[in-house]
Formats: structure tokens, sequence, C-alpha cells
């Protein structure tokens, strides 16, 4: 069923002409019984200036695609089917595709980065607990400085407050992290 296009956001059939398609008269205040319950009176008004409509008895309301869906109990990819709608992509879907795409893309690779990035801070911290280990073992292993190693040793609260945020942290967090890495 291919019918006038209204305007809109994209290009939608009128939705008073798909109305009389489907066989469902309006009176002269565009009112007609609702074909989604049992109405004895005309309870189903349409806006033609907004494309929309509105039941007063059941509440449904909505656009021609909405419509079509609930009438003909259609998924949205059938309404638009049946309806004869082209997808056609404009300049504000593409922009939109690109950001999801974008913003997708930049998920990923931060989720990557964290979990490297942990994996490095978990094995740097194995490390450092195993060094004090030994210095609790024999506290001049290999002769080196003993404040080389306390040194060493306060690093490990730092990380273990790393790991945590990394682990824990939401995507906000993830991105402070982040740009305090790469600066």
């Amino acid at each position: 069923m291919i019918l006038p296009i209204a305007k809109g956001e994209i290009d939608k059939p009128d939705l008073l002409t798909v109305l009389a398609a489907e066989g469902i008269n309006l009176n002269r205040n565009n009112m007609a019984r609702c074909p989604f319950h049992d109405d004895r009176t005309p309870s189903l008004k349409v806006f033609p200036d907004s494309q929309t409509f509105h039941c007063f008895g059941c509440g449904k309301h909505g656009d021609v695609i909405s419509f079509i869906r609930e009438y003909k109990s259609l998924s949205f990819k059938g309404a638009i089917s049946y309806l004869g709608i082209e997808s056609k992509p404009t300049p504000d879907g593409h922009k939109r595709q690109d950001a999801l795409r974008r913003k997708k893309n930049l998920r990923g690779f931060l989720f990557k980065w964290r979990r490297r990035y942990q994996n490095a801070l978990i094995d740097r911290l194995r490390e450092l607990e195993n060094i004090d280990s030994e210095i609790r073992n024999n506290p001049m292993v290999d002769g080196a400085d003993p404040w080389d190693r306390v040194s060493l040793m306060a690093e490990i609260p730092h990380l273990e407050w790393k790991i945590e945020l990394m682990q824990s942290g939401d995507l906000e967090t993830i991105i402070d992290i982040y740009e305090d890495f790469v600066r």
C-alpha cells in the first residue's frame, strides 16, 4: 500500500489517507469509532496538523506508524513495509549513526585499555608484594639500600586504590584515569 506522503521527520503517509484506506470513516470533527476497543460513539480523535491520533476511550495514541502497528498487529519494520515507507538516511541520521559508532568504538577501546592497564597494575602490585615479602624475611636482600625498598613499598596503597577504581569504577571514572595516564 503506497500512499501520499505527509511532512515530518521521515516520509510518512498521511494519517487521514491511511485511515480512509483502512475503512475508518472520520466525521467532520475528525473523530471516529476507535477500532482498538468496542466503541459505540466516536472516541478516536485525529489531529491532521500533527499527523497524530488519540483515543479518549482506550488511551491509544500515536502517529500513522503506531496506528498501523496496533491495527494490523505488526512490528515496527512490518508497519514501515506495509505503509511503503522507504528508509532514506538523512544527514542528521548519518551524524547520529557516526556519533553512536564513535561512542561504541571509544567504549570498546576504553574497556580493552582498562583490562590491560588493570592487569599491568596487578602485576606491579604482585612484584612489590614479593619484594616486601623478601624484605620482611631478609632486610638486606642483595645489599640494596633499605630506603629504596621503603619508597617502593609506599607505592602499594596507591596501586591497590587504583586497581579498586578500575574494577568498580563507572565509565566516567575510567575516562578520568585514562586521561591521567596519557598526560
